[in-house]
């Protein structure tokens, strides 16, 4: 499977360890680079416009231009970004993904165990809601 990393959010990327882990995939052909093309940059802009006139969490240019892309060409989108999650049940099509979503799928699909997000959970630090936990069946 290909992952596509849209150009504007691979400039948010500080962590030199994600950068690497970025550099390799893209290296290893696991991952491609999705440049800033005019007409997604536009639909963006868009959203980022339209996200305005709702009183949650505004989109960011980067989380508007992975929504344009995953839109563009049928992708769900990844992010941990609450304005991104909220804007696929307000004002955008693409599905979005948080984290917990992508390991529920897979662990619906048998390929991780519950057990498996709880370790993610430990080794990330990264902590679930209550609900999402539950709904998992943890």
């Amino acid at each position: 499977m290909l992952a596509w990393i849209p150009e504007p959010v691979l400039a948010e990327v500080k962590s030199t360890n994600t950068l690497k882990w970025i550099s390799q995939s893209l290296a290893g052909g696991r991952m491609a680079l999705l440049p800033d093309f005019p007409d997604l940059r536009e639909a963006a802009v868009r959203l980022v416009s339209i996200s305005r006139r709702y009183p949650v969490r505004r989109l960011d240019f980067p989380e508007a231009y992975c929504l344009a892309v995953a839109e563009s060409i049928g992708y769900v989108a990844s992010s941990e970004n609450g304005g991104a999650y909220s804007a696929q049940f307000l004002y955008s099509r693409p599905t979005v993904w948080r984290a917990f979503d992508v390991l529920a799928e897979l662990v619906r699909r048998g390929i991780l165990t519950r057990q498996d997000v709880v370790k993610y959970q430990e080794e990330t630090a990264h902590r679930f809601s209550r609900r999402d936990l539950q709904a998992l069946g943890l």
